[in-house]
This record gives structure tokens, sequence and C-alpha cells, in this order.
């Protein structure tokens, strides 16, 4: 299986720096990192706008079904798209493959956390913090 082509892309931000609803080189939260790579390699002009930095309801959750397909988390591969939730926070990560071990995924995200885009393994931890996931539309426009 090889690589989705947003993966690809996201890969290239890491180490951008986080910027709240930033949508540049020069900085990205995690809605705009997806939003800048869905519209690189799917076309889709969407966006996430009027959140807070701490996002602690289901606005995110109700965009991302707004604009992208829901799946069961239990089909989740590389190029699919995960809401997180720890606490009351919630948060967006772009699920990668771990070249090392296929069929092993990673989260490509922005993380105030971190200060950064980062990408680490999707493990036991990360997967219980997943509370839902979705694919992008092959182009524009609501699901």
């Amino acid at each position: 299986m090889s690589t989705p082509a947003i993966v690809i892309e996201a890969r290239t931000w890491v180490g951008t720096p986080w910027v709240h609803q930033g949508r540049s080189r020069a900085g990205v939260d995690c809605a705009g990192l997806l939003v800048l790579c869905a519209r690189v390699t799917h076309g889709n002009t969407f966006d996430l706008a009027n959140y807070a930095a701490q996002a602690a309801d289901e606005t995110m959750l109700a965009l991302c079904a707004q604009h992208m397909i829901r799946l069961p988390l239990a089909q989740l591969e590389p190029g699919h798209v995960v809401v997180i939730k720890w606490g009351n926070q919630r948060h967006l990560a772009i699920v990668g493959d771990y070249a090392p071990a296929p069929g092993n995924l990673t989260l490509i995200h922005a993380s105030s956390h971190y200060g950064s885009v980062v990408e680490h393994r999707l493990d036991s931890k990360w997967r219980r913090l997943c509370i839902a996931a979705f694919a992008l539309p092959d182009s524009a426009g609501a699901a």
C-alpha cells in the first residue's frame, strides 16, 4: 500500500510552529494543517473557523462531519483524519503510516503542547483518545 498524498504533504509541515488559527508555513494549528493539506491533495476548499484555542465542545466534530465522511474508528488507515479528546479538549490529526512497521499507524498534528507540527506513533494511549474518524472527499464540498 502506498503512502497517501495527504500524509506525504502533512510530513512536509513537520517542525512548522504551532499558531492558533494559523494557515501558512509561518505557523498552523491542528485545523490549519488539515485544511491546507486537504487543499493541496484533495482540492478541498473548506476551512474551519471561529474556534477557541482550546476547543472544549463538539464544534470540531460537527465541522468535520459537515465536510468529511465519517468512518468507524476500527477502519483507520493512513490518510484518514481523527478527532481526539483529552479532558474537555478536542484536537485534529492526520493518520500516517509507520514505515519501519507496515500496518502500524502514526499521527501527524500541530500541537500547542509540542509547539509545532509533529509525527509520532498512534499507540494504544493515543487510540483511546480518538473519538471519531473521517475520510476526506475527493473534491470540495460537504460529504
